[in-house]
């Protein structure tokens, strides 16, 4: 396998364990477990005999959360919702007594909440002045992110965003491109 070395001259793979301090230990892990298989070799064949390894769970660790005022702006129609940032209460118990009182999973349309269930929850926990507020700030930064996006699909941002992407690639793998801005825009 070929090593790609970086700008700064480190393979590919010690970038990546500067990026993820992790890396290393799950190479580590990955080495143990493949030292840890029993290896038998019978006449002129070998053969691997792996280790099952087993998970088990015996409590599930339950947090509740109060609502609270959202800041998504993915919202379009009332007040987004959130959770806050503190439980209320906790609840330890069984895998199988949680399974079996849990009840039958909701979908995802079943889970999202309309305007008035929204505006009703949080009715509890902030002002009706607060959540309009909310949705003016959410109503700005839509607004803002239509701009921007339409800004970017100028032919000219574009081409940049071409150049731009295509250098930071070959740099990273050690290619030999030209850098600096593009031609045309010099």
């Amino acid at each position: 396998m070929p090593q790609h070395q970086t700008q700064q001259g480190m393979s590919l793979q010690e970038a990546i364990m500067t990026l993820n301090p992790l890396y290393g230990f799950y190479k580590e892990l990955e080495k143990e477990q493949l030292d840890d298989t029993s290896i038998s070799s019978t006449d002129d064949s070998t053969e691997v005999h792996d280790i099952e390894l087993e998970v088990k769970f015996s409590t599930v660790d339950v947090l509740e959360f109060r609502p609270a005022l959202g800041d998504n702006p993915a919202c379009k129609v009332g007040p987004p919702i959130t959770i806050s940032q503190q439980p209320f209460r906790r609840l330890m118990c069984d895998v199988d007594d949680w399974e079996e009182q849990r009840g039958i999973r909701r979908s995802s349309s079943q889970l999202r909440l309309r305007r008035k269930e929204r505006t009703a929850i949080l009715s509890h926990y902030c002002s009706f002045r607060e959540m309009l507020e909310r949705q003016k700030e959410m109503w700005r930064i839509r607004k803002s992110r239509a701009k921007s996006n339409q800004e970017l699909q100028h032919p000219s941002v574009l081409k940049l965003l071409n150049h731009f992407f295509a250098n930071f690639w070959a740099n990273l793998t050690n290619k030999k491109r030209p850098l600096g801005p593009p031609s045309h825009l010099t």
